[in-house]
């Protein structure tokens, strides 16, 4: 179920939406520890939701699709994580009292939001424990066969795969230096299981790159 509010009908659409925003690629959402504001719902574009360490690294947790709600998770009155569109997003906002109102009033609507936040948090917890298990090369080959599985639920085209972000982005969703993922996706091309372009990524060799993510064979 990627649209929390597919449930509803046309009636409950009206009376549930409120107002639309855009942003521009780069800016935030909302940010970890500010005061809780409004719950968003992506309607175009892609977020990634992200903590920070103690030391101020960024740890990427999962990236947020159309159809999917960020923004909802806290902590003492605060937002838990922020929020980077790292396209050009628009999204539904939602105040944070209407909207659990609302959703307490419409159990069909309330029961896809629990579902879609506990499988949005199992999801994101089980990649990166496994992907903790992976040498640099297969952590991408990974993160690339995850991302094209993504791309189509959504019904995104994927050849080419375009990469909305940024080498950075990468790296800090994996746990990686920035330069090893470089090095990584210069492996791949290499071992011609993809080829990269201003256009995006094209996946030569699925088998051979998911193959590549389940490998025990550790370098």
């Amino acid at each position: 179920m990627h649209n929390v509010c597919q449930p509803l009908d046309r009636n409950r659409q009206r009376e549930f939406y409120e107002k639309r925003q855009t942003w521009k690629k780069g800016q935030f959402l909302y940010r970890a520890g500010e005061p809780l504001g409004p719950i968003f719902k992506i309607i175009t574009g892609i977020v990634a939701v992200a903590d920070r360490l103690p030391d101020g690294r960024r740890q990427i947790l999962d990236f947020f699709f159309p159809g999917e709600i960020c923004g909802y998770l806290e902590t003492e009155d605060r937002y838990s994580f922020e929020g980077e569109a790292i396209t050009d997003v628009e999204t539904c906002v939602f105040g944070r009292a209407r909207f659990k109102a609302f959703t307490a009033a419409h159990g069909d609507l309330a029961e896809i939001v629990r579902v879609t936040l506990m499988s949005k948090l199992n999801s994101a917890n089980h990649r990166l424990a496994e992907l903790g298990q992976l040498s640099s090369t297969e952590r991408v080959a990974a993160f690339l066969c995850w991302l094209k599985a993504r791309y189509e639920e959504h019904g995104l085209e994927t050849r080419p795969l375009t990469l909305p972000m940024s080498r950075e982005l990468i790296a800090d969703h994996l746990g990686m230096r920035l330069e090893t993922v470089s090095r990584s996706f210069s492996r791949l091309k290499r071992l011609e299981l993809i080829t990269a372009s201003d256009a995006g990524v094209t996946l030569l060799d699925l088998p051979g790159l998911a193959l590549l993510a389940a490998s025990d064979d550790r370098p």
